[in-house]
């Protein structure tokens, strides 16, 4: 099993943030280990841009793969079973609130754990809760 990071491959040159880019990274990651072998998605969005080789860590939305790329991402059918665990960064109190409410709201069929998960009372608590929601596997097809 392994792992599949948004941002990494961005800076890799794997452009995640448009349809076809996305394709070509789904179809090259299933040819060469098998998308079956990739339980989790890290998502978070790039400060550095495409084909960097720079880790980034930016929140969802505000980087380079941007808002429709997580669209894209989050509901497409050979990932909407995976487990999406949120390595985004948190530089103000509720970045992470903010960046799980900013990928459930471009998930379709978020389920009540998510939204249960928003109401979290302590920060610490509210980080546990965003890198650890498994929203894609408990969402509805």
């Amino acid at each position: 099993a392994c792992c599949v990071d948004t941002a990494h491959c961005f800076a890799a040159g794997m452009d995640v943030s448009t349809r076809e880019g996305l394709e070509a990274t789904l179809a090259a990651l299933d040819w060469s280990v098998g998308l079956d072998r990739v339980p989790v998605i890290h998502a978070h969005d790039s400060r550095s841009p495409l084909g960097s080789r720079r880790d980034r860590h930016e929140h969802i939305g505000r980087g380079g793969i941007g808002r429709e790329g997580f669209r894209r991402i989050v509901n497409h059918p050979a990932l909407r079973n995976k487990t999406f665990i949120l390595e985004t960064p948190i530089e103000t109190e509720g970045d992470d609130r903010r960046n799980l409410e900013a990928i459930c709201a471009l998930r379709q069929g978020v389920s009540r754990r998510v939204r249960a998960a928003r109401r979290v009372s302590t920060p610490v608590a509210r980080q546990r809760a965003a890198q650890s929601v498994a929203f894609a596997r408990r969402a509805r097809p």
